[in-house]
């Protein structure tokens, strides 16, 4: 929810955190929170959904009086 009203076409920066841990505490915070433990998991699962369509790279070929 906003607190107040954005220009059109501002940059928003959304940030989630998934989890702040210690070293020393992670795999008891693990094996004691099964929500954080399948947030993780799917935050890291593998997809096929990896392929990315190329865009072909259109080349220009600008005239110089042009900008004139």
């Amino acid at each position: 929810m906003a607190m107040k009203a954005l220009p059109k076409e501002h940059d928003i920066y959304l940030i989630d955190h998934a989890w702040v841990f210690s070293v020393q505490d992670a795999a008891a915070t693990l094996l004691n929170n099964e929500a954080l433990t399948a947030r993780l998991e799917k935050l890291t699962e593998f997809t096929d959904k990896l392929d990315i369509p190329q865009v072909e790279e259109k080349k220009e070929t600008k005239d110089a009086q042009a900008a004139f």
